[in-house]
């Protein structure tokens, strides 16, 4: 009995790091865009659970973004973080942030390209 104790203990310790959820975080990627919230809009969302807001994002001069304009949709599945990695929510978003944004899924290629954001970081 005392050998099963001991390793029963590691067991469960090894089974709990190793399963669920690794949690949301920045992609170590460059962003998409970077730039400033120029408008931002709460969107009627089809589910209840997943509350949807839509900033438009205007990159800056001089960086690398891969667009110029981005209307980017955040849900409860968008990653959002402050520059020193604080957890924000989407109703701490206002226009004039600066931020850095990763989308993912179908980019719809309009002008500006549409698309849901993975993670955003926001320069406060």
């Amino acid at each position: 009995m005392r050998l099963y104790t001991p390793v029963f203990f590691i067991l469960t310790l090894l089974l709990a790091s190793c399963s669920g959820d690794t949690g949301k975080q920045i992609p170590d990627t460059v962003p998409d865009i970077q730039g400033n919230i120029t408008t931002l809009k709460k969107a009627a969302s089809k589910k209840k659970d997943n509350s949807l807001s839509v900033i438009l994002v205007e990159a800056q001069e001089k960086t690398t973004s891969t667009y110029s304009k981005a209307s980017i949709k955040i849900d409860s599945n968008t990653h959002i973080e402050d520059q020193d990695g604080g957890i924000l929510k989407p109703e701490q978003l206002r226009e004039g942030q600066q931020v850095e944004a990763w989308l993912q899924g179908p980019i719809m290629e309009s002008e500006p390209v549409q698309a849901y954001a993975t993670a955003v970081r926001v320069t406060l």
